[in-house]
């Protein structure tokens, strides 16, 4: 018969073994469901809403153009390198909204900070883009709000 100490043993790596399952799933990047094939077709929603919700970030690029960025939500303020990493269109954020799960909560985040934690201003687009997405996620019955809303 297995000792006490086998036996915790196994269970403390059995549940880490599930736990680093449930954490490297958890990890896929908002980009891998977009929700849109390039085909233009409906993809599968997700059917679970992140744990912390999701994050939305806008900006202008030096030609003025707006950027955006959709990260997971977590309790800590991100870098504005971080926010910046992987820019998205548009028409990208569009497609990731409509590959969240009904019902997702997505916090539009107005800050993040630099390497030295000093906060960095993220602006809100004219408010007819900001209305467009807003519309487009009651739409994916994906709840947006917005900063001080």
């Amino acid at each position: 018969m297995a000792s006490k100490k086998t036996i915790v043993f196994g269970l403390i790596l059995a549940l880490s073994l599930f736990c680093l399952a449930g954490c490297a799933a958890s990890k896929v990047a908002p980009q891998a469901a977009t929700g849109v094939t390039p085909g233009g077709n409906l993809s599968p929603r997700a059917t679970q809403s992140a744990f912390k919700g999701m994050e939305l970030y806008s900006w202008q690029d030096a030609k003025g153009n707006w950027q955006f960025a959709v990260l997971a939500g977590t309790n800590r303020l991100k870098s504005a390198e971080e926010v910046r990493v992987h820019p998205l269109s548009l028409t990208q954020v569009e497609e990731q909204i409509s590959g969240m799960a009904a019902g997702e909560q997505v916090l539009w985040l107005t800050q993040a900070s630099d390497m030295s934690g000093a906060p960095i201003v993220f602006p809100l687009p004219p408010k007819g883009m900001v209305r467009e997405l807003q519309d487009f996620a009651a739409s994916r019955q994906v709840n947006l709000y917005l900063p001080g809303g």
